[in-house]
């Protein structure tokens, strides 16, 4: 029977039974939910035992190490945790042609990237003399997963690849920096400023999701590292401008988080400066009030200003 046949028939028993259009599109759409939620109940209890799944297996293999570790080869010991969290990344890597796992790829990835930085660590600690240096094994360990990572985000895209390459470029930076003898504030601050700038460029692409984690983390790391600097320097009062500078920048990129954390930094600053210089004086604190109503009205004026440009 072709389409209009179809059609005329369904006209047919529609006038024979004196039904509706309305009728007749309101049993189909109420079908059509009833499918659609059976289906959504199915994903979520298929999603559910997946988690409690992923609980048990990694409670158990805990439990199972830490019973026996002393007991463990170097080799087995190193297995357990690089092999689990391999074997974790290979089933995340297979597990993108099903469309059922999407959900759980995410945490299977930051699982097995976990398990193997542990497995590297270990591997390192077993086989190689200890140097007392914690640097150059952070830069291998971190070296290594950084390119797996990479390589792989550039292969199939997927967004917490890309953070976790972003996490290990945290360590790989940290331990670089540390070998050269760069000072820990000025380290910490370069760092902060350049993971706020690729969080700016990756807020305008598709993996837009990971920017505010790593707007925190970037804007926080550079605040307090700027602070100590200037503290050191005896011209604190200058960490106002980068904490402006954060509030123009939470506009431009249109973030909650950049201007959370800059405010905070402004209020945490004021309340730091008036107890360390103005401890006594009532000046400091009505000059704080006038300028904060000062910059309300031209905040006013500007809006308006906006409005007719």
């Amino acid at each position: 029977m072709d389409k209009k046949k179809a059609l005329q028939e369904i006209q047919n028993i529609t006038l024979t039974n004196e039904l509706s259009a309305q009728e007749v599109y309101d049993f189909l759409i109420a079908d059509k939910s009833s499918v659609t939620a059976a289906e959504a109940k199915s994903t979520l209890l298929t999603r559910v035992l997946a988690y409690l799944g992923g609980v048990f297996l990694l409670g158990g293999i805990i439990a199972y190490t830490s019973m026996f570790w002393e007991n463990m080869s170097p080799f087995f010991r190193v297995f357990i945790a690089l092999g689990s969290g391999f074997a974790l990344f290979l089933m995340a890597i297979l597990s993108e042609s099903n469309k059922n796992l999407t959900k759980l790829i995410t945490p299977i990835h930051i699982l097995a990237i976990l398990l193997q930085g542990a497995g590297l660590l270990i591997f390192l600690s077993e086989y190689y003399e200890p140097s007392g240096r914690w640097q150059e094994p952070m830069l291998f360990v971190s070296g290594v997963l950084l390119l797996q990572q990479l390589f792989t985000f550039f292969a199939i895209k997927r967004t917490v690849l890309l953070f976790n390459a972003i996490a290990c470029c945290f360590f790989v930076l940290g331990s670089i920096f540390n070998i050269i003898h760069i000072d820990e504030n000025i380290a910490f601050s370069l760092i902060g400023i350049g993971y706020v700038a690729a969080s700016f460029y990756l807020d305008k692409t598709e993996f837009n999701k990971i920017t505010p984690f790593w707007y925190f983390v970037g804007s926080c790391c550079a605040l307090i590292a700027l602070f100590d600097l200037l503290e050191e320097q005896n011209i604190d009062v200058l960490f106002l401008l980068p904490s402006c500078f954060l509030v123009y920048l939470s506009t431009l990129a249109h973030s909650r988080t950049l201007l959370f954390v800059s405010i905070v930094s402004i209020f945490l600053f004021l309340g730091y400066f008036t107890f360390t210089y103005f401890a006594d004086s009532i000046g400091w604190p009505l000059s704080l009030i006038i300028m904060g109503l000062v910059l309300f009205a031209l905040s006013s004026v500007g809006f308006k200003l906006s409005k007719k440009l």
